[in-house]
């Protein structure tokens, strides 16, 4: 203890008759585990500290004391080190040390030593390990941002047990991606592996550098200095730090490089692999197994990808042999190569064909791991791809026959977050004797609504993907029998689809079949989809829509007696304006994962065909195609639609539009249109129909041979308007009745007729189901995806299809409905028919009692049984509504017939 004393009190005088605070150090007693002996006042200013919170510390753990965790991701291994470097050897210190009569301290040899070679006086200087001397650590302490800090650390010359750490603060900042998961330790410590060997790479090329520039410096911190009244501040570790400190902070801002745009939503991808890509492009240049001669050419340094193709080529792989069918099929595919033997796997060579599918540039590409396609949100990816995830890191490991193949389907992500469905094909390969990893992938392009619905991580949705990889992997033994991608992911995915559950979707009508023809005459619509209207608060009911399960929209401009050009032309980029802003809110709550299973179909009046040029630039630049272009007919002159068709016809040919489509209309302009030889055919009618609605027999049979004919042509046929005009039919009460017997929602009693009518439906408004106990459970498979991640994760509780699903059959449902529309012609008879039918039951009421006949006390009889009349009433009943519109004139047939189409119950 005294001396200790002895050492803080010559430290202090040293440094107060210098005049200067001195360096920032402090010194630890190695013989006492480690603990802070000494602070100076130059590192309780750096830390911002006072002296009593660091005396009688342990080590140096206390540098970052925000989190136990996130220190020993950052600095666990170097602080390990320092230990090391400096553990006592042997017991506590001989009673026997004396302080020598130059104030220097004699301790018997042998007794006490430091473990590290050299680093204690008497040491062999052969055997020093300066490197061991220089340490670089993350330190923050109390509000302070992390900063750098290079220590060096000395043993005090005479006193082995008590080791000086000199701090020296770097201007390099830390990178935000290393210390920006202290409020969620959930993200650092996936990245844990990286993250330590990034600071391992940076902190042994420190180390290297410090090897150099201590050169023949000591071992330990000498007395003398301090005896003969100079400071440490103009002592010979000010040189040596000075020095230290500049080659730090370039390697700092080197690792600042490699950190920069690395983090990709939950993901790091540092750029590590620099090296061994451009190895690979020296490769790739000079030709190896003959695949060029000769120098390269200007030609072959513009062109790339010409000389890496003939490098795979020369290998006799199999997915060569499959890209090259693949490119003949005109289908493209993404060539990519990987070294698996370079640090985190980087990607070495990337096919332009890359850059199209995922939006990555290989300027930013090449050196990095290519897990930046995965999900930004981890919880996501740990769902749709945690077990393929694990099969390639797998593949990727150790050594592995030429040859040997791997298969995996993979949901990933475009550099601007939109999702697709990546089919991967890995081998191992060598190339000039050096092993590599080649890997084929495309874009699936089939059944893209269906493998929709399984992001949204439902658990019905999760074990249809685990049965679709199961479909793929039969296959991997099998890949030379195929000849391109397209046809074993089309064959695949045809297996899959034919026994996918309706329970994760809603029936869609239209389109062409998986294994049909290439070209669709129709959309393939879902069964509900929901009308848009510039009135419509488009931010909250259409995310609303999506999460409910609703897959197409329909935007519709309603606005028909807006005839000036200039106010047409306002309303109509107004509209778009609308529209863009509701896919921007899609994608601010993570909705447009979905954007490859939403439909979108644009519904416009004649004077409003000039306004799809704008709607369409709108939902492009969003990534949204449209779908279908319907032209509202209703009250439209032919000469005036036929020239909007023409339009139409011009903007389907320029690939703006899939399909064209019809809203209302009389059967004969839908004639007149298919009639045209130069226009596009009608893929998409649609009609205003709803259960009960009373229409003239000769109008009612025509557009029931339209719709046929229609059908028969490969059109699909859309029911709008089908709960009634205002929705009177969900408020009447025998539905509701008949709804509750079932035990569904009355939208979904109705849109089951509808199915049954084999027609899709537009609705007015987002169904609420909500109050269902089945779409609430179905929001506990979105709750295990983690709320605290860096990127929004959406709900989607998808009631209105799980409702829809476990609604009965079809037929019940429509045998249903059907039986409440004979109730409810009953009860809805003008005051004519009431009157009619009041008069006849009262004549024959009088006629029974007044008869003669033998016939008399039966009918008498009759009457007195209720159950019995009520059954004679109701054919008698049936017999007047038959006789009844014969009796009254023409004129009075048709206003009953406007008074029951409007009629609400």
């Amino acid at each position: 203890t005294a001396l200790r004393l002895q050492f803080r009190d010559l430290v202090d005088a040293a440094l107060q008759r210098a005049g200067s605070k001195g360096l920032p150090c402090v010194v630890l007693d190695q013989e006492k585990g480690g603990e802070v002996v000494y602070a100076s006042t130059g590192v309780l200013d750096l830390l911002g500290v006072q002296p009593d919170g660091l005396l009688g510390k342990q080590g140096l753990a206390w540098l970052w004391p925000r989190s136990g965790w996130l220190n020993e991701i950052l600095n666990g291994e170097e602080l390990r080190r320092i230990d090391q470097c400096f553990a006592v050897e042997g017991g506590d210190a001989h009673p026997s040390s004396s302080q020598g009569e130059d104030g220097s301290v004699s301790v018997p040899e042998g007794e006490i030593m430091l473990a590290a070679k050299g680093s204690g006086g008497g040491s062999d200087a052969s055997n020093r390990s300066d490197d061991a001397l220089v340490s670089l650590l993350v330190i923050a302490t109390g509000a302070s941002m992390p900063f750098w800090s290079l220590i060096r650390s000395l043993p005090l010359e005479g006193m082995p047990t008590l080791v000086v750490h000199v701090l020296a603060r770097l201007s390099a900042p830390v990178p935000e991606t290393l210390w920006f998961a202290d409020a969620g330790e959930s993200q650092l410590v996936a990245d844990q592996k990286v993250v330590e060997m990034l600071l391992a790479k940076t902190r042994s090329a420190v180390r290297r550098a410090a090897a150099a520039v201590l050169g023949h410096s000591p071992t330990a911190l000498p007395m003398d200095a301090i005896k003969d009244n100079s400071s440490l501040a103009n002592s010979s570790l000010v040189q040596e730090l000075t020095a230290l400190v500049q080659t730090a902070e370039e390697h700092c801002q080197k690792l600042a490089v490699e950190l920069k745009d690395a983090r990709e939503g939950d993901h790091l991808v540092p750029l590590l692999g620099v090296e061994q890509a451009a190895a690979f492009q020296r490769l790739a240049l000079h030709g190896p197994l003959g695949a060029l001669e000769g120098s390269p050419t200007s030609d072959d340094v513009a062109s790339p990808d010409v000389t890496w193709r003939a490098i795979l080529s020369g290998t006799n792989s199999v997915l060569w042999k499959m890209c090259e069918a693949s490119e003949a099929e005109g289908h493209d595919v993404a060539c990519v190569v990987a070294d698996p033997s370079g640090q985190d796997c980087p990607l070495v060579y990337l096919s332009r064909f890359f850059e199209n599918l995922t939006g990555y540039q290989r300027e930013w590409a090449l050196g990095r791991n290519c897990r930046f396609l995965q999900p930004k949100d981890r919880q996501r990816n740990k769902l749709l791809n945690g077990e393929d995830g694990h099969r390639l890191r797998e593949f990727c490991k150790g050594r592995h026959e030429l040859g040997e193949r791997t298969i995996n389907l993979l949901a990933n992500e475009d550099r601007n977050r939109y999702s697709f469905w990546n089919l991967l094909i890995m081998e191992h390969i060598q190339v000039n004797g050096i092993h590599f990893i080649f890997a084929l992938q495309t874009a699936m392009e089939h059944e893209l609504g269906r493998l929709t619905e399984i992001l949204t991580c439902s658990p019905d949705g999760l074990q249809e993907l685990s049965r679709l990889r199961r479909i793929l992997r039969r296959r991997q033994d099998m890949l030379s029998t195929h000849r391109s991608m397209r046809s074993l992911a089309k064959e695949c995915l045809c297996e899959w689809a034919s026994t996918f559950p309706t329970s994760l979707e809603l029936p869609r009508f239209g389109g062409g079949a998986l294994c049909g023809a290439e070209a669709l005459i129709s959309p393939a619509v879902p069964l509900a989809g929901l009308a848009v209207t510039p009135r419509t608060a488009l931010q909250l009911c259409v995310p609303e829509a999506v999460q409910q399960g609703i897959r197409h929209f329909y935007f519709v401009i309603d606005n028909k007696q807006l005839t000036d050009e200039k106010l047409v032309e306002l309303e109509g980029r107004l509209f778009a304006l609308r529209i863009a802003e509701m896919l921007q809110e899609l994608y601010k709550r993570s909705l447009h994962y979905l954007r490859a299973g939403i439909g979108l179909t644009i519904i416009l009046p004649p004077q409003f065909a000039g306004a799809f040029s704008e709607i369409h630039k709108a939902t492009h630049y969003h990534g949204y195609n449209i779908h279908c272009w319907m032209v509202d007919a209703r009250g439209t002159t032919p000469q005036k639609l036929s020239e909007c068709w023409q339009i139409m016809t011009q903007a389907k040919q320029a690939a703006e539009v899939s399909f064209l489509g019809l809203f209302g209309g009389t059967p004969q302009l839908v004639e007149m249109l298919q009639g045209a030889k130069t226009a596009a055919p009608v893929s998409l009618y649609a009609f205003e129909s709803y259960p009960g609605r009373l229409m003239d027999p000769s109008s009612e049979f025509k557009q029931a041979h339209l719709l046929k004919q229609l059908r028969s042509q490969g059109a699909c046929t859309v029911m709008y308007n089908i709960f009634g005009p205002r929705d009177s039919l969900l408020e009447y009460h025998i539905i509701k009745v008949e709804a509750r017997r079932l035990e569904v929602d009355p939208q979904i009693l109705i849109l089951k007729w509808a199915q049954a009518q084999q027609c899709a439906t537009i609705l007015g408004h987002v169904p609420d189901l909500q109050s269902h106990a089945e779409a609430s459970e179905s929001s506990a498979a979105s709750a295990c995806l983690s709320s605290t991640s860096r990127v929004g994760t959406p709900s989607f509780h998808s009631s209105l299809v799980r409702c829809f699903a476990q609604a009965p059959g079809v037929a019940t449902c429509a045998a249903a409905v059907n039986a409440c529309l004979r109730l409810r012609s009953s009860h809805h008879l003008s005051a004519a028919d009431m009157k009619m039918r009041e008069l006849s039951c009262r004549q024959r009421s009088a006629s029974v009692s007044v008869s003669g006949t033998e016939d008399g006390p039966d009918h008498v009889g009759l009457w007195r049984q209720p159950q019995t009349a009520a059954r004679r009433l109701d054919g008698v009943v049936a017999k007047l509504d038959l006789a009844l519109p014969r009796l009254r004139s023409k004129p009075q047939r048709q206003r009953q017939q406007q008074q029951q189409q409007h009629l609400s119950p």
